[in-house]
């Protein structure tokens, strides 16, 4: 499943990271080098959506995820579809949960390196499928189905925008082509009065 190549475009053979069980839907490198993989059915693991390895490639057993991850009841199934490594020391995985190690937090958890749930107002709903991010200027952009019970519909092609520095609550969404957004407003949207909708080239 994995290999690693020196330098020279030769395979490093002392690399320990060779199969991982389950199956993978995406993996980041954090700051320290260590190895987040995320997918569904981990280590064969039922409610194990997130494994992370050393440097090295050996299984990295500190991060502590307690019960783990609890299904969707939309979809039926646990999956992460993404990880990302944050600053500082946190990590976001996403996919369809419903919550983590007893934190109701569908869609979206953040925690620290230790595998402890990190506070955030989690605006997702039971039928949010979040399932791509990436992470410039420590913002959060995540793509996929997303909320609809909490006063939005953002159909796939837009994103969903964390700023991780102050309040994490304050949400944008960017339209990636003018076809690719449509949003209903129920005016439930917790913390907001309303919606600016600004027309930009995408971005």
């Amino acid at each position: 499943d994995f290999i690693r190549l020196n330098q020279d475009g030769s395979l490093d053979d002392t690399f320990l990271l060779k199969t991982v069980p389950g199956n993978k839907n995406d993996f980041e490198i954090d700051k320290d080098g260590n190895i987040l993989i995320a997918g569904n059915y981990m280590g064969f693991v039922s409610n194990q959506i997130l494994l992370r390895y050393k440097p090295d490639g050996e299984l990295d057993n500190t991060l502590a995820q307690g019960t783990g991850f609890t299904h969707s009841p939309a979809s039926g199934f646990t999956t992460g579809y993404f990880v990302e490594a944050l600053k500082p020391n946190l990590i976001a995985v996403g996919g369809a949960f419903a919550a983590y190690n007893g934190t109701s937090s569908p869609g979206l958890i953040l925690m620290d390196y230790q595998g402890t749930p990190v506070p955030f107002e989690n605006n997702y709903d039971s039928t949010s499928a979040p399932i791509g991010a990436l992470v410039n200027n420590n913002i959060l952009y995540v793509t996929g189905t997303l909320s609809k019970e909490k006063g939005r519909i953002v159909s796939f092609g837009a994103k969903v925008l964390f700023p991780l520095i102050g309040s994490i609550p304050d949400h944008n969404i960017q339209a990636q082509s003018e076809s690719s957004m449509l949003i209903t407003w129920s005016g439930a949207f917790k913390g907001a009065e309303k919606i600016t909708i600004e027309q930009s080239s995408p971005d």
